[in-house]
């Protein structure tokens, strides 16, 4: 770091004893950058524990439902000829939902650096759902996408507007959608102790992104309460020995809110583009709860309970996961799949019905994002040798 860069963020550290009019005249000369293998550096031990933790969970629902539930064999299963067509259709519908996601990203990429880019969106879609599916609370997609936009060759400030942009209005959607499924009635299929729990959890997941939503928001236009707020984050997990060093850290958060801040300001500007990109993550988060329908129709082909119905607890799910620590929300996805859809299968049905809708609506993501992240990674680094030896 210049030396003339250390003077000046050593003066705006001062503001950490309660100097907060500091963070408004904080100037934001140079973000660090955010390298892909950085990322992926501090992801790499967690990501195998909670792996780890995950298929332990998923092994102990397995034990349980054969050792104590009625289960039918997997031979008896396929001899009933369950409709295989809206398996199919289900990866069609996962195929619409990176679709939708990368048009958010290609217009964002459009109206940020005046190129419509959808290849680079999917790849934003797939580096986002693979990372947000095996990271606590979601939260390693934006920066893993952050630096595959860098990768890329798009600024990293620019990178930041966009993954940041999307995620709010995502958020919006997100809470629109729980708000919406909390109307629905669905009392006449979820009768049992355990539907009831996780309609009351769906409710609190409700809430708590109600309040993430606004605090966001506030969090936007408000510098003082976010300087508060980062200055009072970042002395907690210092004392916590979580964070090492406070002061490259302050400026690191500092720069990156200031990115964010001006991300927003210049989102609010433009009312048709948000309506466009709100439309989109609807259909996005829409089309991922259609599964939970297609599995139901693939066992009930004759149907009997209706398509709103059944998105309303896939929702419902969703929000009753929200705030588990673990990747994708493992052990409490299948409790609260298994509690609001128990009654909607035949018996013996419902654990592959769960096990079926938690390969379409999460290990397949992962594994998409995990095939496009180690084939790009190889495309990259031959490109990377070709380079060097035309030098």
């Amino acid at each position: 770091m210049k030396d003339g860069l250390s003077t000046k963020a050593s003066k705006n550290i001062k503001f950490r004893r309660n100097n907060l009019d500091a963070f408004s005249g904080f100037v934001c000369q140079k973000m660090p950058t955010i390298t892909e293998a950085e990322t992926k550096q501090k992801k790499k031990k967690t990501t195998w524990i909670f792996l780890i933790i995950n298929i332990a969970i998923v092994a102990a629902i397995f034990i349980y439902q054969f050792g104590f539930k009625e289960t039918k064999p997997l031979s008896e299963l396929f001899a009933e000829k369950p409709f295989y067509r809206y398996f199919f259709i289900s990866l069609g519908v996962i195929a619409a939902c990176y679709v939708f996601i990368a048009l958010q990203y290609s217009m964002l990429l459009k109206t940020t650096t005046g190129k419509f880019r959808f290849w680079l969106g999917l790849q934003f879609a797939l580096v986002g759902k693979y990372w947000d599916n095996i990271t606590p609370f979601g939260t390693g997609g934006q920066f893993a996408q952050v630096a595959h936009g860098i990768k890329k060759g798009v600024n990293q400030e620019d990178t930041t507007s966009i993954i940041v942009s999307k995620y709010m209005i995502n958020m919006l959607a997100f809470v629109a959608l729980g708000i919406a499924a909390l109307f629905v009635p669905i009392d006449t299929f979820t009768t049992s102790t355990t539907a009831t729990i996780v309609k009351i959890l769906a409710g609190v997941g409700v809430g708590i992104n109600i309040l993430l939503t606004i605090f966001i928001w506030i969090v936007s236009v408000n510098k003082k309460l976010c300087s508060i707020i980062v200055v009072g984050g970042l002395k907690l997990l210092h004392k916590m020995h979580i964070v090492k060093n406070y002061n490259v850290s302050l400026i690191k958060s500092l720069r990156f809110i200031k990115q964010y801040q001006k991300s927003f300001k210049y989102l609010i500007k433009k009312p048709w583009l948000i309506i466009g990109e709100f439309l989109l993550s609807v259909m996005e988060l829409i089309s991922l709860a259609m599964i939970a329908f297609l599995v139901y129709l693939a066992f009930n082909p004759n149907g009997g309970v209706s398509v709103i119905t059944i998105l309303s607890m896939s929702f419902l799910c969703s929000f009753a996961t929200s705030y588990i620590p673990i990747p994708g929300g493992s052990g409490m996805a299948e409790i609260s799949f298994a509690g609001l859809f128990s009654t909607l299968f035949t018996e013996g049905t419902v654990f592959w019905a769960l096990i079926i809708w938690r390969i379409f609506t999460y290990y397949l993501l992962i594994i998409f994002g995990f095939g496009f992240t180690i084939t790009d990674s190889i495309i990259h680094s031959r490109k990377l040798k070709r380079t060097n030896r035309k030098k």
